[in-house]
């Protein structure tokens, strides 16, 4: 039980960072898309 606890938690994490990761990524994308203006 405490190592099945702690390879759900593992994977948590992972899913968590991966997510967030991703929405930065999209966040970025979309605001380098709308300012399209040089600097």
């Amino acid at each position: 039980m405490w190592y099945y606890n702690r390879m759900m938690s593992k994977m948590f994490l992972g899913s968590l960072i991966g997510i967030t990761a991703v929405l930065v990524i999209l966040v970025m994308t979309t605001t380098h898309a709308t300012a399209s203006s040089p600097d």
